[in-house]
């Protein structure tokens, strides 16, 4: 799937106000937003609950990070868990590395599996 960038907005948590969402629905009229973090997802959700619209059916929400107030909204937030200590373990790998041979890139990619828990939000 090629996600098209002119869907794509940045912004930060100050920006996550009611008319930022209603300006995110006139221009891009989404069936589903993904935020960066569980927490920008919860903003956006109460501000999308108070233009009348329904989590889950009208518009679908997710978020990253599973953090603990996720499944405890009015509508449990679909998420992406991502595992802390593998990410810190290849960070801390890396890291030892440059510390070693600090004249030479550390240059790659590493995957690490992440879990989708789906939940109410996008209709699961």
């Amino acid at each position: 799937m090629i996600v098209d960038r002119s869907l794509i907005r940045r912004a930060i948590l100050s920006d996550l106000d009611e008319a930022y969402c209603k300006a995110l629905l006139k221009q891009t009229k989404p069936d589903a937003i993904v935020c960066k973090m569980d927490h920008y997802s919860a903003l956006i959700g109460r501000h999308l609950v108070n233009m009348g619209l329904r989590i889950g059916e009208d518009v679908m929400l997710a978020g990253f990070d599973d953090e603990p107030v996720a499944k405890l909204l009015p509508v449990p937030l679909t998420t992406i868990r991502f595992p802390a200590d593998p990410f810190a373990q290849v960070c801390y790998e890396r890291l030892l590395q440059q510390m070693a041979q600090p004249s030479v890139p550390v240059c790659g990619q590493t995957l690490i599996d992440v879990e989708l828990v789906v939940r109410a939000s996008t209709g699961g």
